[in-house]
C-alpha cells in the first residue's frame, strides 16, 4: 500500500480500473521489481517537488506508463488517459483534452525514460492545479 501512496503523490496517473485486471499497486510493484528500484528512489517518489530526478526515478514512470497502457509503440494513448482522468478523478474531458493538446509537441518517439518523464511533467503543468491537489490529498 505504501508504494501506491508514493506513486499517487507524483504521477497522478494512477489508481485506475484497468481492463487487464491489474491495479495501480500491482503495476507500481511490478515496475519496482522489474527495474530493481532502490529504497532511495522509492523515497524520492513520495516527494511532490523533485528538483533533480535520477534516471531510475524517470524510468520508473516510463515503466508505469507502459504497464498502464498510457504509451504503446512510442505513441501516447490519449483515450486511456482521458478515460482514467475523467472517470477516476475530478478532471473534465475538456481539461484533459486541452492538456493533451498542449503536450503533443513533447517528443516521445524515442520512448526513453527522459521523454516519458518530460511528457508527465507537461501533463502535470497543463492540468488544472485543483484537480492535481485533489489527487494528492487522497494519499
Amino acid at each position: 500500500m505504501e508504494i501506491l501512496k508514493i506513486v499517487l503523490i507524483f504521477t497522478f496517473f494512477i489508481q485506475l480500473s484497468l481492463s487487464s485486471q491489474k491495479n495501480a499497486f500491482e503495476l507500481a510493484d511490478m515496475c519496482i521489481k522489474e527495474l530493481n528500484i532502490t529504497n532511495d528512489t522509492i523515497k524520492l517518489l513520495s516527494s511532490t517537488n523533485v528538483r533533480d530526478p535520477t534516471m531510475e526515478y524517470k524510468c520508473f514512470h516510463k515503466c508505469f506508463f507502459e504497464k498502464a497502457d498510457f504509451v504503446k509503440n512510442s505513441a501516447i494513448q490519449e483515450a486511456n488517459i482521458i478515460k482514467m482522468l475523467t472517470e477516476e478523478f475530478t478532471f473534465t474531458k475538456e481539461n484533459v483534452e486541452k492538456a493533451l493538446r498542449a503536450c503533443r509537441d513533447v517528443d516521445i518517439i524515442s520512448n526513453d525514460c527522459d521523454s516519458i518523464f518530460d511528457y508527465l511533467l507537461c501533463m502535470k503543468e497543463n492540468l488544472p492545479k485543483r484537480g492535481i491537489q485533489a489527487i494528492e490529498s487522497t494519499v
